[in-house]
């Protein structure tokens, strides 16, 4: 890979983590929030669910405009927005103007995704694809557990408003950066695509329905996950600081699974590739249920993770390849479908304690490894 187009690569990676942060920085601050406004936790946990859903949102809009308008522009631009919106929620004096700005703030950073994922395909041969998507979901993963750090550590030693300050600046700085490094493709997007039509079309072919099952339920499990144990966190007092810290932080071995995605999948191809993710993730879950002390909870939390890692990029390839000429709306309808799983997943999570939380999850991989068992492709 040339030294052009390894810069782009690291920056599309630096901007997925940052973006993506933004959907788990409340998790650890939930109950300061709640404290703040006076309302019960659960009440928070909405400035997650609103920012997600309305991020899924954002993924569709923007991955539709991707057909018409110009990629980097899209990526540029989207990025200044958003450094505007997440400030705003640094400004939130209520529960409902917190509810409000997450939701523009998500609703904006969904511009990144689908978008980054088609500029890939445009920028990129296919030689080196597989390993700048494998990376971009690595990034994506990082985003989850560095997400939930970055906002421990800033909440220790400020007010949790500053969190969404720095990010703001984060992005404007990334705003300047992107629009002076990335290239802008010789391909020009079309101008008549029928954007609903074509979401249709994907829906109705069998191979891609099956891939998309499959991923609505990877980001829904990754963040139910890490949701369990937030609750597992607020019900276990005596744990510190710093083990709570450990155990959220020991997740980021797992996503170095990701960089060896497309070797993998050369060797075993896209059906089995997902099946030993799956086969990962559930003996992890499995050995949570099994020993469910903090040691095993994080040291199992490292497979599961990996699992994910591994899945993601898995998924992406397959649709990529099947959709063919028309992988940038096909793409497009993927992200919004696997970050409408990750909206879901703080709502659904509620009723369940930890211990049953990771039964669903096993189960959920289980219905997975059938599902995979039965896509056609295996490349």
């Amino acid at each position: 890979m040339n030294q052009k187009l390894t810069h782009v690569t690291s920056l599309l990676v630096l901007t997925a983590i940052l973006v993506v942060s933004n959907i788990y920085t409340m998790i650890p601050i939930y109950e300061t929030i709640a404290n703040e406004f006076e309302v019960r936790v659960e009440e928070a946990i909405y400035g997650s669910s609103f920012f997600t859903f309305f991020y899924a949102v954002g993924l569709l809009t923007f991955g539709g405009l991707a057909q018409r308008l110009n990629h980097k522009k899209i990526i540029v631009f989207g990025l200044l927005l958003s450094a505007l919106t997440t400030f705003l929620v640094s400004l939130s004096s209520t529960s409902l103007a917190l509810y409000i700005s997450r939701a523009l703030q998500g609703f904006t950073l969904g511009s990144f995704a689908p978008v980054a994922f088609a500029y890939t395909f445009e920028l990129f041969s296919s030689s080196r694809r597989t390993l700048v998507l494998a990376l971009i979901n690595t990034g994506f993963l990082v985003a989850g557990i560095l997400g939930q750090l970055a906002s421990m550590v800033i909440s220790l030693f400020f007010q949790w408003g500053f969190i969404f300050v720095v990010f703001s600046v984060a992005y404007f700085c990334l705003f300047i950066v992107t629009w002076v490094v990335l290239p802008t493709p010789s391909h020009t997007p079309a101008i008549n695509s029928a954007i609903l039509s074509s979401f249709r079309r994907h829906l109705s072919n069998v191979e891609l329905l099956k891939s998309y099952i499959i991923t609505f339920t990877l980001m829904l499990s990754f963040v139910f996950f890490y949701e369990s144990l937030a609750k597992y966190f607020l019900s276990t007092p005596a744990l510190n600081t710093h083990t709570v810290f450990m155990i959220r932080s020991v997740g980021l071995i797992g996503v170095i699974l990701s960089l060896f995605t497309g070797p993998i999948i050369e060797r075993y191809g896209g059906k089995k590739t997902l099946r030993i993710g799956f086969l990962i993730g559930t003996l992890s879950l499995v050995s949570i249920v099994l020993y469910p002390s903090i040691s095993n909870i994080a040291f199992s939390s490292i497979f599961f993770v990996a699992a994910i890692s591994l899945l993601l990029p898995s998924v992406i390839t397959c649709i990529g390849n099947e959709a063919k000429q028309h992988r940038t709306s096909a793409i497009s309808l993927y992200s919004f479908i696997l970050l409408t799983g990750a909206s879901i997943a703080p709502l659904i999570v509620k009723p369940f304690s930890f211990q049953s939380s990771i039964l669903v999850l096993i189960l959920i991989f289980l219905i997975n490894i059938i599902t995979s068992s039965f896509l056609k492709t295996d490349r």
